[in-house]
Protein backbone atom coordinates (compact mmCIF):
# COMPACT_ATOMS: atom_id res chain seq x y z
CA UNK A 1 0.00 0.00 0.00
CA UNK A 2 0.81 3.59 -1.09
CA UNK A 3 1.21 6.40 1.15
CA UNK A 4 -1.43 7.97 -0.19
CA UNK A 5 -3.82 5.03 0.45
CA UNK A 6 -2.85 5.31 3.79
CA UNK A 7 -4.00 8.69 3.94
CA UNK A 8 -7.46 8.29 2.40
CA UNK A 9 -7.80 5.14 4.92
CA UNK A 10 -7.30 7.82 7.71
CA UNK A 11 -9.34 10.24 6.84
CA UNK A 12 -12.41 7.76 6.13
CA UNK A 13 -11.92 5.97 9.36
CA UNK A 14 -11.64 9.64 11.00
CA UNK A 15 -15.05 10.30 9.21
CA UNK A 16 -16.93 7.00 10.22
CA UNK A 17 -16.05 7.56 13.83
CA UNK A 18 -17.56 11.72 13.64
CA UNK A 19 -20.60 10.08 12.31
CA UNK A 20 -21.05 7.47 15.33
CA UNK A 21 -20.15 9.83 17.98
CA UNK A 22 -22.82 12.40 16.35
CA UNK A 23 -25.18 9.58 16.08
CA UNK A 24 -24.62 8.47 19.87
CA UNK A 25 -24.54 11.98 20.80
CA UNK A 26 -28.05 12.50 19.55
CA UNK A 27 -29.60 9.99 21.13
CA UNK A 28 -28.60 11.40 24.46
CA UNK A 29 -29.86 14.46 23.90
CA UNK A 30 -32.49 14.50 20.91
CA UNK A 31 -34.19 11.46 21.82
CA UNK A 32 -36.72 9.76 19.35
CA UNK A 33 -39.85 11.29 21.14
CA UNK A 34 -38.94 14.53 20.11
CA UNK A 35 -39.95 13.40 16.53
CA UNK A 36 -43.27 13.53 16.76
CA UNK A 37 -44.30 12.03 12.77
CA UNK A 38 -41.14 9.30 13.11
CA UNK A 39 -43.24 5.91 11.18
CA UNK A 40 -40.81 3.38 13.03
CA UNK A 41 -40.85 2.48 16.91
CA UNK A 42 -38.22 0.04 18.54
CA UNK A 43 -39.36 -0.95 21.45
CA UNK A 44 -42.45 -0.04 23.60
CA UNK A 45 -40.97 2.42 25.66
CA UNK A 46 -40.49 4.58 22.85
CA UNK A 47 -44.61 3.99 21.50
CA UNK A 48 -45.63 5.36 25.12
CA UNK A 49 -42.94 8.12 24.58
CA UNK A 50 -44.61 9.23 21.40
CA UNK A 51 -48.00 8.63 23.04
CA UNK A 52 -46.82 11.53 26.00
CA UNK A 53 -46.12 13.70 23.94
CA UNK A 54 -49.07 13.96 21.80
CA UNK A 55 -50.88 13.57 24.67
CA UNK A 56 -49.00 16.53 26.33
CA UNK A 57 -49.25 18.38 23.23
CA UNK A 58 -53.19 18.22 22.77
CA UNK A 59 -53.61 18.97 26.06
CA UNK A 60 -51.36 22.45 25.96
CA UNK A 61 -53.11 23.31 22.49
CA UNK A 62 -56.52 22.85 23.15
CA UNK A 63 -59.28 24.69 25.05
CA UNK A 64 -58.67 24.92 29.39
CA UNK A 65 -61.35 22.91 31.26
CA UNK A 66 -63.08 26.07 31.69
CA UNK A 67 -63.40 27.15 27.93
CA UNK A 68 -64.33 23.56 27.23
CA UNK A 69 -67.20 23.52 29.80
CA UNK A 70 -68.35 27.12 28.16
CA UNK A 71 -68.84 25.67 24.60
CA UNK A 72 -70.78 22.79 26.64
CA UNK A 73 -72.96 25.20 28.16
CA UNK A 74 -73.68 27.58 25.27
CA UNK A 75 -74.50 24.32 23.34
CA UNK A 76 -77.14 23.46 25.73
CA UNK A 77 -78.44 27.40 25.72
CA UNK A 78 -79.06 26.51 22.05
CA UNK A 79 -80.90 23.14 22.95
CA UNK A 80 -83.02 24.91 25.38
CA UNK A 81 -83.89 27.49 23.43
CA UNK A 82 -85.72 24.73 21.19
CA UNK A 83 -87.29 22.97 23.85
CA UNK A 84 -89.16 26.47 25.07
CA UNK A 85 -90.27 26.74 21.42
CA UNK A 86 -91.54 23.09 21.53
CA UNK A 87 -93.40 24.33 24.55
CA UNK A 88 -95.06 27.38 23.24
CA UNK A 89 -95.68 26.24 19.65
CA UNK A 90 -96.08 22.81 19.30
CA UNK A 91 -99.37 20.79 19.31
CA UNK A 92 -100.46 18.46 22.28
CA UNK A 93 -100.47 15.03 21.14
CA UNK A 94 -102.89 13.85 18.82
CA UNK A 95 -103.61 10.34 20.58
CA UNK A 96 -102.05 10.36 24.06
CA UNK A 97 -101.37 7.40 25.92
CA UNK A 98 -104.16 5.60 28.21
CA UNK A 99 -104.09 4.53 31.53
CA UNK A 100 -104.24 0.95 30.12
CA UNK A 101 -101.26 1.40 28.13
CA UNK A 102 -99.02 1.28 30.90
CA UNK A 103 -99.61 -2.44 31.26
CA UNK A 104 -99.57 -3.26 27.86
CA UNK A 105 -95.94 -2.00 27.87
CA UNK A 106 -94.70 -3.87 30.79
CA UNK A 107 -95.26 -1.39 33.46
CA UNK A 108 -96.20 -2.49 36.81
CA UNK A 109 -96.57 -0.68 40.31
CA UNK A 110 -94.22 -1.94 42.85
CA UNK A 111 -95.66 -0.47 45.97
CA UNK A 112 -94.15 -3.34 48.54
CA UNK A 113 -90.90 -1.59 47.29
CA UNK A 114 -91.78 1.99 48.82
CA UNK A 115 -90.04 3.10 52.15
CA UNK A 116 -90.61 5.83 53.99
CA UNK A 117 -90.17 9.16 51.73
CA UNK A 118 -87.14 10.51 52.71
CA UNK A 119 -86.43 13.62 50.47
CA UNK A 120 -89.95 14.65 51.59
CA UNK A 121 -88.51 14.71 54.85
CA UNK A 122 -85.40 16.82 53.98
CA UNK A 123 -87.55 19.08 51.79
CA UNK A 124 -89.80 20.16 54.68
CA UNK A 125 -88.39 23.60 55.36
CA UNK A 126 -88.62 24.15 51.71
CA UNK A 127 -92.25 22.66 51.52
CA UNK A 128 -93.33 24.80 54.82
CA UNK A 129 -92.07 28.17 53.07
CA UNK A 130 -93.29 27.57 49.87
CA UNK A 131 -96.55 26.58 51.51
CA UNK A 132 -96.70 22.86 50.52
CA UNK A 133 -98.11 20.21 52.90
CA UNK A 134 -96.35 17.36 53.78
CA UNK A 135 -97.83 15.40 56.43
CA UNK A 136 -98.03 11.45 55.98
CA UNK A 137 -101.65 11.74 54.46
CA UNK A 138 -100.31 14.38 51.91
CA UNK A 139 -97.41 12.62 50.15
CA UNK A 140 -97.96 9.44 47.98
CA UNK A 141 -95.12 7.75 47.03
CA UNK A 142 -95.38 6.70 43.42
CA UNK A 143 -93.15 4.02 41.65
CA UNK A 144 -93.37 1.91 38.35
CA UNK A 145 -91.13 -0.32 37.03
CA UNK A 146 -90.76 -1.46 33.21
CA UNK A 147 -90.02 -5.09 34.34
CA UNK A 148 -92.63 -6.90 33.02
CA UNK A 149 -92.01 -8.40 28.56
CA UNK A 150 -93.70 -5.75 25.89
CA UNK A 151 -94.57 -5.49 22.21
CA UNK A 152 -92.54 -3.26 20.86
CA UNK A 153 -92.68 -1.05 18.27
CA UNK A 154 -92.50 -3.76 15.29
CA UNK A 155 -94.97 -6.07 16.59
CA UNK A 156 -92.48 -8.35 18.00
CA UNK A 157 -94.22 -10.26 21.37
CA UNK A 158 -93.03 -10.73 24.39
CA UNK A 159 -89.65 -8.34 24.28
CA UNK A 160 -87.33 -8.42 27.25
CA UNK A 161 -88.03 -6.29 30.10
CA UNK A 162 -85.45 -3.17 30.20
CA UNK A 163 -85.23 -2.76 33.97
CA UNK A 164 -86.59 1.23 33.97
CA UNK A 165 -87.96 2.79 36.99
CA UNK A 166 -89.55 5.90 38.34
CA UNK A 167 -90.22 6.84 41.15
CA UNK A 168 -91.86 10.08 42.44
CA UNK A 169 -93.62 11.41 45.67
CA UNK A 170 -97.34 13.40 44.21
CA UNK A 171 -98.31 15.97 46.84
CA UNK A 172 -101.87 16.63 45.25
CA UNK A 173 -103.02 19.30 48.03
CA UNK A 174 -99.47 21.12 47.12
CA UNK A 175 -99.73 20.26 42.82
CA UNK A 176 -96.20 19.14 43.72
CA UNK A 177 -94.18 15.83 42.23
CA UNK A 178 -90.87 15.51 44.07
CA UNK A 179 -88.73 13.40 41.81
CA UNK A 180 -87.41 11.06 43.65
CA UNK A 181 -85.29 8.08 41.71
CA UNK A 182 -85.76 8.02 37.80
CA UNK A 183 -84.05 5.96 35.25
CA UNK A 184 -85.75 5.73 31.87
CA UNK A 185 -86.30 2.49 30.21
CA UNK A 186 -83.86 3.94 27.03
CA UNK A 187 -80.99 4.57 29.82
CA UNK A 188 -81.04 1.05 31.63
CA UNK A 189 -81.30 -1.02 28.48
CA UNK A 190 -78.73 1.12 25.86
CA UNK A 191 -78.62 3.46 22.91
CA UNK A 192 -79.61 0.35 20.95
CA UNK A 193 -82.31 -2.12 22.38
CA UNK A 194 -85.78 -2.17 21.98
CA UNK A 195 -87.50 -0.15 24.22
CA UNK A 196 -91.15 -0.30 24.93
CA UNK A 197 -93.01 2.67 23.11
CA UNK A 198 -94.34 4.18 26.30
CA UNK A 199 -90.79 5.27 27.78
CA UNK A 200 -90.50 8.43 28.19
CA UNK A 201 -90.85 10.08 32.27
CA UNK A 202 -92.70 13.18 30.55
CA UNK A 203 -95.63 10.17 29.27
CA UNK A 204 -95.38 7.87 32.18
CA UNK A 205 -95.50 10.48 35.20
CA UNK A 206 -98.32 12.31 33.67
CA UNK A 207 -100.08 9.05 33.44
CA UNK A 208 -100.00 8.63 37.19
CA UNK A 209 -100.30 11.70 37.84
CA UNK A 210 -103.54 12.39 36.51
CA UNK A 211 -104.80 9.27 37.51
CA UNK A 212 -104.10 10.72 41.16
CA UNK A 213 -105.34 13.63 41.00
CA UNK A 214 -108.04 13.32 38.29
CA UNK A 215 -107.63 15.69 34.81
CA UNK A 216 -109.42 18.56 36.02
CA UNK A 217 -106.73 19.05 38.74
CA UNK A 218 -103.96 17.75 36.98
CA UNK A 219 -103.67 21.09 35.21
CA UNK A 220 -103.03 23.15 38.40
CA UNK A 221 -99.81 21.08 38.61
CA UNK A 222 -96.77 23.63 39.58
CA UNK A 223 -94.15 22.64 41.26
CA UNK A 224 -91.54 19.83 40.06
CA UNK A 225 -88.29 19.03 42.68
CA UNK A 226 -85.23 17.31 40.90
CA UNK A 227 -84.51 16.33 43.74
CA UNK A 228 -80.56 14.44 44.39
CA UNK A 229 -78.87 15.16 41.40
CA UNK A 230 -75.90 12.83 40.73
CA UNK A 231 -76.03 13.37 36.75
CA UNK A 232 -72.37 14.56 35.85
CA UNK A 233 -73.76 16.26 32.90
CA UNK A 234 -76.15 18.64 34.87
CA UNK A 235 -74.38 19.12 37.75
CA UNK A 236 -71.43 20.50 35.61
CA UNK A 237 -74.22 22.95 34.07
CA UNK A 238 -75.30 23.88 37.83
CA UNK A 239 -71.10 24.30 38.64
CA UNK A 240 -70.97 26.61 35.65
CA UNK A 241 -73.74 28.50 36.51
CA UNK A 242 -72.19 28.67 40.10
CA UNK A 243 -68.85 29.23 38.85
CA UNK A 244 -67.61 26.76 40.99
CA UNK A 245 -65.17 23.42 40.29
CA UNK A 246 -66.58 20.18 40.38
CA UNK A 247 -68.49 19.24 43.45
CA UNK A 248 -67.94 22.92 44.46
CA UNK A 249 -71.74 23.99 44.29
CA UNK A 250 -73.21 25.59 47.59
CA UNK A 251 -76.33 27.57 46.93
CA UNK A 252 -78.15 27.22 50.42
CA UNK A 253 -81.88 27.74 49.91
CA UNK A 254 -83.36 29.84 48.06
CA UNK A 255 -80.29 29.39 46.00
CA UNK A 256 -80.51 31.32 42.61
CA UNK A 257 -83.74 31.58 40.24
CA UNK A 258 -83.14 31.59 36.28
CA UNK A 259 -86.28 32.61 34.16
CA UNK A 260 -86.32 31.67 30.29
CA UNK A 261 -85.21 34.82 29.18
CA UNK A 262 -81.83 33.85 30.21
CA UNK A 263 -78.92 31.74 28.57
CA UNK A 264 -78.73 30.14 32.29
CA UNK A 265 -82.49 29.04 32.18
CA UNK A 266 -82.19 27.67 29.30
CA UNK A 267 -79.23 25.33 29.81
CA UNK A 268 -81.07 24.02 32.72
CA UNK A 269 -84.05 23.11 30.49
CA UNK A 270 -81.78 21.18 28.08
CA UNK A 271 -80.50 18.70 31.02
CA UNK A 272 -81.97 15.59 31.41
CA UNK A 273 -83.68 17.07 34.38
CA UNK A 274 -85.08 19.49 32.47
CA UNK A 275 -86.11 17.77 29.00
CA UNK A 276 -88.63 15.75 30.75
CA UNK A 277 -90.23 18.77 31.84
CA UNK A 278 -90.59 20.66 28.99
CA UNK A 279 -91.96 17.13 26.78
CA UNK A 280 -94.46 17.21 29.85
CA UNK A 281 -95.77 20.64 29.09
CA UNK A 282 -95.70 20.50 25.75
CA UNK A 283 -97.34 17.06 24.58
CA UNK A 284 -100.04 18.46 27.38
CA UNK A 285 -100.55 21.77 26.72
CA UNK A 286 -104.30 21.22 25.86
CA UNK A 287 -104.26 20.24 29.61
CA UNK A 288 -102.00 21.80 31.74
CA UNK A 289 -101.75 25.19 29.30
CA UNK A 290 -98.94 27.08 27.70
CA UNK A 291 -97.05 27.38 30.99
CA UNK A 292 -93.45 28.10 31.35
CA UNK A 293 -91.07 27.05 33.51
CA UNK A 294 -88.57 28.78 36.19
CA UNK A 295 -85.34 27.37 37.06
CA UNK A 296 -84.35 27.39 40.88
CA UNK A 297 -80.86 26.09 41.67
CA UNK A 298 -79.80 24.94 45.21
CA UNK A 299 -78.52 22.69 47.38
CA UNK A 300 -78.94 21.12 50.83
CA UNK A 301 -75.75 19.76 53.16
CA UNK A 302 -77.67 16.78 54.38
CA UNK A 303 -74.17 15.28 55.95
CA UNK A 304 -76.16 14.15 59.31
CA UNK A 305 -78.83 12.31 57.01
CA UNK A 306 -76.09 11.14 55.05
CA UNK A 307 -74.28 9.56 58.10
CA UNK A 308 -77.36 7.96 59.58
CA UNK A 309 -78.35 6.26 56.67
CA UNK A 310 -77.82 2.77 56.29
CA UNK A 311 -78.52 2.66 52.45
CA UNK A 312 -75.84 2.44 50.04
CA UNK A 313 -78.15 3.99 46.93
CA UNK A 314 -76.00 5.80 45.16
CA UNK A 315 -78.88 7.96 44.13
CA UNK A 316 -79.69 9.14 47.24
CA UNK A 317 -75.95 9.78 47.95
CA UNK A 318 -74.04 12.45 46.06
CA UNK A 319 -70.81 12.36 47.55
CA UNK A 320 -68.81 12.32 51.21
CA UNK A 321 -69.62 15.81 51.86
CA UNK A 322 -73.58 15.39 51.88
CA UNK A 323 -74.40 18.05 49.66
CA UNK A 324 -77.04 17.44 47.32
CA UNK A 325 -77.95 19.48 44.15
CA UNK A 326 -81.35 20.62 43.57
CA UNK A 327 -83.55 21.89 40.41
CA UNK A 328 -87.12 23.46 41.86
CA UNK A 329 -89.39 23.61 38.08
CA UNK A 330 -91.75 26.20 39.24
CA UNK A 331 -94.91 26.15 36.05
CA UNK A 332 -96.54 29.84 35.86
CA UNK A 333 -98.75 31.35 33.26
CA UNK A 334 -96.47 33.67 32.20
CA UNK A 335 -96.14 33.83 28.28
CA UNK A 336 -92.86 36.05 28.00
CA UNK A 337 -91.08 33.31 30.52
CA UNK A 338 -89.68 36.70 32.50
CA UNK A 339 -90.13 37.17 35.79
CA UNK A 340 -91.64 40.22 36.66
CA UNK A 341 -89.05 42.95 37.70
CA UNK A 342 -90.25 43.64 40.88
CA UNK A 343 -90.06 39.92 42.51
CA UNK A 344 -86.93 38.71 41.44
CA UNK A 345 -87.87 34.84 41.89
CA UNK A 346 -90.69 32.48 42.54
CA UNK A 347 -92.87 32.99 45.48
CA UNK A 348 -91.83 31.61 48.68
CA UNK A 349 -88.28 32.97 48.60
Amino acid sequence: MGPKFSQHLSVFLVIVASLVSLFLLSSIFWPAHHFPYHTTYPSRKARSDLDHYVNNFTMHHSPTPHTKRAVVFNDYVCKGGKLLDKIRNDPPLKHPWAPDDLQHNGWREHAEDISEYQTAEDLEPILDILGIPHGELDVRPVQWWQDLPFMDSSGHTNTPATGGHYHNDFIRSGNTIIAESNYSPRYQAGPTAEIPPLWRWSDVVWLLWTGEVGEDHAKDLKYIFRTNIITPSTREIMEHIGGVQRNELNLPWPGHTFDMSTDEGKALLATSHGVGLAFLIADHSNVIGRKIPFARIFTMDLTESDEESDSDDSDSQNDSTGVHYYILWELRETPSGILPSTEGRPSGS
